[in-house]
């Protein structure tokens, strides 16, 4: 996954209590007659959730007071 190695280059730099992930984009559309099918919403929201899971799931079962 070329998007979570991008991301967990970042992570030596920054700390992961101080990170998030935003499903901001691509979940509407600005156009009359543009419409973002569900399809493409739950594939979004699963790689969110893929990319939370691999990312902070870890970090926050060791650290589950944060």
């Amino acid at each position: 996954m070329q998007l979570l190695h991008a991301f967990m280059k970042l992570l030596n730099s920054y700390c992961l209590s101080k990170l998030a992930l935003s499903q901001q984009y691509g979940f509407s559309s600005t156009k009359e007659d543009n419409r973002v099918p569900y399809d493409a919403h739950l594939r979004k929201l699963q790689l969110v959730n893929e990319i939370w899971v691999d990312v902070w799931g870890e970090f926050f079962e060791n650290n589950s007071k944060i």
